[in-house]
């Protein structure tokens, strides 16, 4: 650059000497035919070229003299024929060629280029492989950025749109498929996940062009799918016919990386296919006079033949008048816009060209043709001879080279040579369609400055920062997000996909257990006094509910009960001691008779920790108060009733007194029996140590604490099974001694005690066991009810009547001969014996 400006500001003071000759051109564009006239990029192309060439030529001094013309326009659709109109431009020693016209051809191209040092610049070139040649070596430039540019303008619109899972459709090497190589290997830096990769042969037939449609729609994915289109025009126009033909409308949203929608060559007949359709486009530039020009081209005998064909084309008739299915052509049809002429068409990459070589030309012709140099003292003609390319050629090379950036994009023009500062931009539009007809809006722009010409691509996306400025429009929403899978409802996790390429993006939902809740993609189970607020995806605390709160009245009442109970046996244990010294007491046994008090006491104690909230030494007590209460109470009883069984036995049979064993043995006994008790709940205890905890109700939606270790009915059976087989002893000596004697106050009171409890007992126990489940505490209300009703059973059954005696004597009870009182007025079991011996005597 700084080169260059030496050298102008050198030649500034300097006179040119003009000179005479042309510099001719050739150029390379796609086919034309009458069936498809390629306007936009035949047609407009090459006319543009004409234009560019025609503008440089109005003004003289700007090539001091010399002027440009065309030799020979190609129009081809081979690259066979691309290499032979190349390597004809060689031998008839063209010095410049305008084309190839797409990346593949020019990439071909440039290998004969090189060969022949060929001046040729490309307006449609845009392979990001370009730029990884040495272009110093080259002799194809460009006049369009590398796709490398292009490539993140996609990546930045899959992003904004909030796209994570596309397929890819490419057109064969450098005319797609090498950028979609590029493309989706960046895909996963923007979280994206490719669904198909497909890469179309050269130069595809209709069946693989079916195959590729069919490829994209399988049985296990019936929706919308994002398609993103490398193909060239032939290709991208194939592929939107097979679709509108097999009527698969809302099923693919489209983004052309090469544009599509601008080119009604591609849209025509199939608008409602395309609508939503999104297409990247280079920045259109107005060029002046061009729209003015173009519209104002006539036919006449002496147009060219691509001319004539594009004309019948784009009008429907024939020139000739010779084909039965179109109307004679007037011959004064005018190109409109919308007909023949499009307004979006890039033919400034063209125009570009053409001014890039101009410009070139310019700045050797100026060291060339002034009058200081050796060369042309004495002469009134610049001495530069344009038939002749060897002169000029590389020079005129190394001048563009100058002017390019290293992936061999040419610098934004001016005429004459005065270069700006070139910014990468791209414009985003999108084709809607709606009752009839096609508009494509202006969707988004991008746009990166290029600071220096030295910079690779690569560099320059590093190094700046790019400005992507979404444009939306009140007719129509932007393209609607397209992902793999959606996310997953409350309360569920993600099972990724087995696929490495599609985990990120492609997942099942699977709901967590009833009792757990998805944090962080994992299911965590709630506690146990917590339930799943499944709308929250939230734990929430049960609430708590207690036997003191579940059910007050009934609490009240059995505590009301146990405290009248308490104070019952207070007053009777204190009227006993009181009167321990009374016949009565004395005959009664009181070590096992202060045992049964204790007992009863218990029994009235034992719905006290059922009452107070659980911990572990509550819970103990829960288990082991009752059979502990029941033992004590049955124990000494058993112990009593088989004394005065063994008497009864005896005095029907013998007249010797029994062997007896003493009351202080009856109380060791006793206390045997208690600790075998102690060690049967200690066993209990040890296999499952009772423990406070929250036990569910049976809806779910409550939770009771209450102990864990009571809550087995086999246990609690264990529990009660000392109990209840003194009890049932005591009721079968109970029966048994109810006729010795027939009127004995003893037995009797302790039979009619015994038979109730046995009925309690027979009601409680298949009540216990079959409450399982079905209320919460019953088990608890049963056996506190339990407890105090055999508590005021035993205290009144084998103590009231004793309490009568003492506290409300009759005259009748304190008669010797009295038999219902022997129990009480003689001294002991011996003296009772004798009397019924000597009765029996008598």
């Amino acid at each position: 650059m700084l080169i260059v400006l030496t050298i102008l500001i050198q030649l500034a003071a300097a006179k040119i000497v003009p000179g005479n000759g042309t510099f001719m051109f050739n150029g390379i564009f796609p086919e034309i035919t009458e069936e498809e006239s390629n306007t936009q990029s035949g047609l407009m192309m090459i006319e543009a070229m004409k234009y560019a060439i025609k503008t440089i030529n109005e003004d003289p001094s700007l090539l001091h003299g010399y002027k440009l013309d065309i030799k020979n326009i190609y129009t081809v659709n081979q690259i066979n024929d691309v290499r032979q109109k190349i390597l004809t431009t060689f031998k008839e020693r063209v010095p410049f060629l305008i084309g190839p016209y797409s990346s593949e051809t020019s990439y071909i191209g440039s290998i004969l280029t090189g060969t022949f040092s060929q001046i040729t610049i490309s307006y449609g070139a845009t392979y990001s492989d370009f730029d990884t040649n040495d272009h110093n070596h080259e002799y194809m430039l460009r006049t369009v950025p590398s796709d490398k540019f292009r490539i993140q303008v996609a990546l930045d619109l899959v992003k904004n749109l909030k796209w994570n899972y596309l397929a890819v459709i490419s057109s064969y090497s450098y005319d797609g498929e090498s950028d979609a190589r590029h493309f989706i290997a960046k895909l996963p830096t923007i979280g994206v996940c490719l669904a198909e990769k497909i890469d179309l042969p050269n130069n595809p037939s209709l069946k693989q062009y079916e195959k590729t449609i069919d490829a994209l729609i399988t049985d296990k994915e019936k929706r919308l799918k994002g398609v993103i289109l490398f193909t060239n025009k032939k290709d991208t126009q194939e592929l939107f016919s097979i679709i509108k033909k097999q009527l698969m409308y809302k099923r693919f949203v489209f983004i052309c990386i090469y544009g599509c929608t601008n080119y009604a060559e591609i849209i025509e007949g199939a608008e409602d296919i395309l609508n939503g359709t999104l297409s990247i486009d280079i920045a259109y530039k107005e060029m002046p006079g061009f729209e003015a020009y173009f519209t104002n081209l006539e036919i006449t005998e002496n147009s060219d033949s691509y001319f004539k064909k594009a004309w019948q084309s784009v009008f429907n008739c024939s020139l000739s008048g010779d084909d039965s299915k179109r109307k004679k052509c007037t011959g004064k049809e005018k190109f409109t816009r919308g007909v023949g002429y499009y307004p979006n068409t890039p033919v400034q990459t063209v125009m570009d060209a053409v001014y890039a070589v101009a410009d070139a030309i310019h700045v050797y012709l100026s060291y060339v043709c002034q009058d200081t140099m050796i060369w042309m003292q004495g002469k009134d003609s610049c001495v530069l001879d344009t038939e002749d390319r060897k002169m000029y050629s590389s020079h005129v090379y190394q001048m563009l080279v100058r002017m390019s950036y290293t992936d061999g994009t040419l610098e934004d023009f001016k005429v004459p040579y005065n270069r700006i500062a070139e910014t990468v931009k791209y414009d985003i539009h999108q084709l809607i369609f709606n009752n009839g007809s096609s508009k494509n809006i202006m969707r988004a722009s991008w746009s990166l400055n290029r600071p220096e010409l030295h910079l690779f691509p690569d560099e320059v996306l590093s190094g700046s920062k790019p400005e992507f400025d979404l444009k939306y429009n009140n007719e129509t929403d932007l393209a609607p997000i397209i992902t793999c899978s959606n996310e997953c409802p409350l309360g569920h996790i993600k099972i990724n996909d087995l696929n490495l390429e599609k985990e990120k993006c492609c997942w099942s939902c699977k709901r967590c257990p009833w009792n757990s809740i998805s944090v962080n993609n994992t299911c965590v189970k709630c506690k146990y006094t917590e339930n799943v607020d499944f709308e929250k995806n939230l734990c929430k605390t049960l609430p708590e509910i207690h036997l003191y709160i579940g059910g007050q009245n009934l609490l009240l009442i059995l505590l009301l009960f146990s405290i009248i109970g308490i104070c019952l046996l207070l007053f009777f244990t204190t009227l006993f001691i009181y009167h321990i010294r009374s016949k009565i007491m004395k005959r009664c046994g009181k070590d096992l008779f202060f045992l049964i008090l204790l007992g009863i006491g218990m029994l009235f104690l034992s719905p006290i920790p059922f009452m107070v909230y659980p911990s572990m030494l509550v819970c103990i007590f829960r288990g082991a108060l009752p059979g502990m209460a029941f033992l004590i109470c049955y124990a000494p009883l058993f112990l009593r009733i088989s004394r005065i069984y063994r008497i009864f036995i005896y005095a029907k049979q013998s007249v010797y007194s029994p062997v007896l064993i003493s009351v202080q043995s009856h109380v060791i006994a006793v206390l045997a029996i208690i600790c075998v008790q102690m060690i049967v709940a200690g066993i209990w205890f040890t296999e499952k140590t009772p423990m406070a905890s929250f036990i569910l109700t049976e809806k779910g939606d409550y939770i009771s604490f209450q102990c864990s270790g009571n809550e087995s009915p086999v246990s609690m059976f264990i529990n009660l099974t000392l109990s209840f087989i003194f009890m049932v002893s005591c009721t079968i000596l109970a029966f048994k001694t109810r006729h010795f004697p027939k009127n004995y106050n003893e037995a009797k009171f302790i039979g009619v005690t015994l038979y109730i409890t046995c009925v309690l007992w027979a009601v409680f126990l298949p009540t216990y066991y079959l409450t399982t489940g079905k209320g919460i505490f019953l088990r608890e209300y049963l056996l506190s009810t339990l407890c105090i009703t055999i508590g005021f059973v035993n205290l009144f059954g084998l103590f009231g009547q004793k309490v009568r005696l003492l506290m409300f004597p009759r005259n009748q009870d304190q008669d010797a001969n009295n038999p219902k009182t022997w129990s009480i007025s003689h001294s002991n079991e011996s003296q009772l014996l004798e009397s019924k011996t000597g009765n029996a005597k008598l």
